[in-house]
This record gives C-alpha cells, structure tokens and sequence, in this order.
C-alpha cells in the first residue's frame, strides 16, 4: 500500500517511533527518515556519530536549531514519507507549525512506568535532558511535552504493548479509515 501522505510519528524517547516507523514505512512503501539520524548527518560537527553526542557537544539550543533545520529539509521532499522524530521536536513551535502543515501526525503514547523500563534496558544510550538521570526526569519531560503532543497529534496510538507488528497494523487500520480510496 502507497500513498501520498507525510506522516510524522511524535512521542516520548523509548516510546517505538523508529522502530514503528520503519515498519509503518515497509508496509506502505515509502521512505523512512529518522530525524535523529537526520540531525547527525547535518550538525557538521566531525567525529559525532550520535544524537546523544551531538546534544552534549552543541547544547540545547543549537541542536533545536539543527533539528529544525533537518525536519524541514526532510519535509520538503516531494512524496510520501514516513519520519520519526525526535521526543522534544515538538517543543520549538517552528517545528509544530511544520508538523500541522506538512504531516499526518501520530503520537506513539506509552505510560510512564513502560518507558522508564525501556529506558531502563538501554541504561546509557539517551543523555539526561534536565540535569537528572535519563529514567528519573521521564515524568518531568512528560509534564512538559503532553500538552505539545496532544496538540499535534491527528492520532494517537496507544502504544504501551503490542510488537512494531501490531502497532503498525493498527496504525494502518486507522490510515486505511481516514485516507481517501
């Protein structure tokens, strides 16, 4: 299945935007960006080959820019996508703007105790972004993202279990509903 919709997967670190967006995007035969992998590629900063890196090295601010700068880069292909963004993309208001326009957005929801697990299990991959541990600051990050989330989100998914699969199954149920025959 094809079709010519962007769709943009919005959520929590750990919440399975990348990983659903790669099956999303095999099933419907598009490409996939990772906006992650995006922001590296572009941060022209020699020797960082992560987003963890990139954030410690620039700091906040000027990876918000990068990131910015990346998803509106990907946004302007011609065709359908599917990307995964990074959980704070949706704090720059830029980045909502770009979001509304230009994508069908699907917020991967997971609760808090399911994600501090994940996070858990990866100890180490995902820099501390307010000065704690990656695992106790998730209800703070929360707080502050939930609303941005539901602001965007032309769907949500509940996705606290179920394999990439069957999240993606769902997704599909849901796109098959409201993308015109």
């Amino acid at each position: 299945m094809s079709s010519s919709r962007k769709i943009a997967l919005i959520g929590l670190r750990a919440s399975g935007k990348s990983t659903v967006g790669k099956a999303l995007a095999a099933h419907r035969n598009v490409p996939f960006f990772d906006l992650d992998e995006e922001i590296v590629a572009q941060a022209d900063v020699p020797g960082l080959d992560s987003c963890k890196e990139v954030l410690l090295v620039l700091g906040e601010p000027s990876f918000r820019a990068v990131e910015t700068a990346a998803l509106r880069r990907i946004l302007a292909r011609r065709g359908p996508l599917v990307i995964a963004t990074g959980g704070g993309a949706v704090e720059a208001p830029e980045n909502r703007a770009l979001l509304a326009q230009n994508t069908l957005t699907i917020w991967l929801k997971v609760a808090i105790p399911i994600l501090q697990a994940r996070l858990r299990n990866e100890l180490g991959s995902r820099p501390p972004l307010l000065g704690k541990d990656s695992i106790s600051e998730v209800p703070l990050i929360a707080a502050r993202r939930t609303p941005l989330y539901a602001e965007c989100a032309d769907f949500v998914l509940e996705a606290d279990v179920g394999d990439p699969e069957t999240l993606t199954a769902r997704l599909q149920s849901w796109l098959a509903y409201v993308e015109p025959g």
